[in-house]
């Protein structure tokens, strides 16, 4: 067999087309919220919430709760041209969080090859449940 240096550890650089395959081919979609958006808006905000939840968690060292990715989307929607209700914003913070980036809690996978190995399955888990010490649930990068 012909060994390619620039292979090395392929399937780790796979990881990243799992958690981008994880997103566009979401499984969970909410015909309702779907709707109220255009082409590509709504995969321009799930990886918006992504940049927010590793920046509050990794680089503020902050919770991060649905309540404040809810107030994260109530700042960014005007960008999309939307005006969504406290309620409204919520429901799509659920959304986005709950269904789409933790599919709903069933575990979704990715076929890679690792070219030492064969192919390996990859968990596309984009985020993460937590605990915090004010008994809140929190959400991390995965």
């Amino acid at each position: 067999m012909v060994t390619f240096d620039f292979l090395d550890r392929f399937e780790k650089r796979m990881e990243f087309v799992a958690a981008v395959d994880s997103v566009v081919n979401r499984l969970n979609k909410n015909n309702e919220i779907e709707q109220q958006f255009g082409p590509q808006e709504i995969d321009n905000l799930l990886f918006s919430v992504l940049v927010y939840i590793m920046e509050r968690t990794l680089s503020e060292d902050h919770d991060c709760t649905l309540e404040s990715i809810s107030g994260f989307l109530g700042e960014i929607l005007p960008s999309y041209g939307k005006h969504f209700s406290a309620a409204e914003t919520d429901a799509l913070a659920r959304y986005l969080v709950k269904d789409i980036l933790q599919n709903k809690g069933v575990k979704r996978t990715y076929k890679a090859m690792d070219y030492s190995a064969g192919f390996r399955e990859l968990n596309a888990r984009l985020i993460a449940d937590g605990v915090n010490d004010h008994n809140q649930i929190v959400h991390n990068p995965g």
